[in-house]
């Protein structure tokens, strides 16, 4: 293949800046850490796609050794430890380098073959000692609103003088900077965000201030490589409402990052106003309340009972009516039916016949005095009262119920 002055010029543009050269872009260099794999991708105008893809090695384009080549179709094509992928709609190859080592380190080149001078565009790939993939951060970070979180990242010495931020995104590649260092120990402040670097301990801290529920996300630590394939670590941070203080990190080798709450704007609350103290004392309100109702309802049971009096004898035996503003207790007797009895003959009649007779029963009860009166009349007859005396023990052994209280008496008409 030989070089047109033309083409110098335009390679040695290429070269020097890293733009399209004959219709072919790639990045100027990449970098990984030792052990880990690096993507380099190339674009190319239209018209090469049907044109075979490689990539080679060497500080010189014409005598590079290719690693790996296309077929001209978008099938994959594998080497030692490298692939290489075309893309015939997005007009891009993509060349993966996996399970990196030191002596991957060098110049390498995106290049397309086709007769006469193949375009192509040198890629400088720089493999990281093996600490810088060694940066390591908390998993997790929760905090409250309006609360306080840090978040540490720590990485390997020889990352000191290398710049160091924090981004957020979903994916780490299209992450936004919100933070960064400027390569020394002083602290750099955007907005409710900081970020310390501390040279002594390889570490860097980032702290956010005042937290809102819009701050939950992804998050990365991550240390500025020039050339690209920075060393990065995922953070989830979650903003919990529930939470006034929060020392949950999940971490492999690290400490635990301690995020404390602004305790002056969110006082702790009373242990009066919690629901395991309100219920137990609404139960017992409650049950004061049951048992007032129930002592209630048979207060008034009771003195219903004792306005109403005591209930009187069965039917067949009248009343007692006693008068309690004298001594002497009256019943009013009415008469009842009975079988005749056989009289004594008298001297007028030679025989004697079965006459009916009335008897009156008198059911008397017992006064406050010893001397109980009553009153007996006859419906029928109009004839005098008839009064009794009813004597009564001044000392009477108790009875065993209401009826034995009453006091019989028989009386015949004469």
């Amino acid at each position: 293949m030989q070089l047109s002055f033309t083409g110098v010029i335009l390679f040695l543009a290429g070269y020097s800046s890293g733009l399209a050269v004959w219709g072919l872009t790639g990045p100027r260099e990449v970098s990984r850490p030792l052990g880990e794999s690096v993507s380099v991708q190339c674009q190319y105008h239209e018209s090469y796609q049907r044109y075979e893809k490689y990539w080679c090695r060497g500080a010189v384009r014409r005598s590079c050794q290719i690693a790996v080549q296309t077929t001209g179709s978008e099938a994959k094509a594998k080497g030692d430890r490298v692939s290489i992928r075309d893309n015939h709609t997005l007009h891009t190859f993509t060349v993966t380098m996996e399970n990196l080592s030191l002596e991957d380190a060098g110049i390498y080149w995106c290049g397309i073959s086709k007769s006469g001078y193949d375009p192509g565009v040198p890629v400088k790939v720089t493999v990281l000692p093996g600490c810088f993939s060694a940066l390591t951060a908390p998993r997790e970070v929760r905090g409250p609103p309006r609360g306080t979180v840090s978040i540490p990242c720590q990485y390997c010495e020889r990352a000191q003088g290398y710049q160091k931020y924090w981004c957020r995104g979903a994916e780490w590649n299209s992450c936004s900077k919100v933070v960064e260092t400027k390569k020394s120990e002083v602290e750099v402040k955007w907005g409710r965000v900081s970020i310390t670097d501390n040279h002594t301990t390889s570490t860097f801290t980032v702290t956010m201030e005042n937290l809102t529920l819009g701050d939950a996300g992804i998050y990365w630590c991550g240390i500025n490589i020039r050339g690209g394939g920075d060393p990065y670590s995922l953070v989830n941070v979650t903003v919990l409402p529930a939470l006034s203080t929060t020392v949950m990190v999940t971490t492999g080798s690290l400490s635990a990052a301690i995020s404390t709450a602004n305790t002056a704007e969110h006082p702790k609350r009373s242990p009066f106003t919690s629901t395991m103290f309100l219920l137990p004392v609404l139960l017992l309100v409650l049950l004061i309340l049951l048992i007032g109702a129930i002592l209630l309802a048979r207060r008034m049971m009771l003195k219903r009972k004792k306005a109403a009096g005591p209930s009187g004898p069965s039917p067949a035996v009248n009343e007692a009516v006693a008068s309690t503003e004298s001594d002497v207790s009256y019943a009013a007797v009415k008469s009842k039916p009975r079988k005749s009895i056989t009289t004594a003959p008298s001297p007028h009649s030679a025989q004697a016949k079965p006459s009916p007779e009335r008897v009156e029963y008198s059911a008397v009860a017992p006064g406050m005095t010893d001397i109980s009166y009553a009153t007996v009349t006859y419906p029928i007859l109009d004839e005098q009262a008839i009064y009794i005396n009813v004597d009564r023990p001044s000392k009477q052994t108790p009875l065993s119920s209401p009826l034995e209280q009453i006091e019989y008496c028989e009386l015949k008409k004469k």
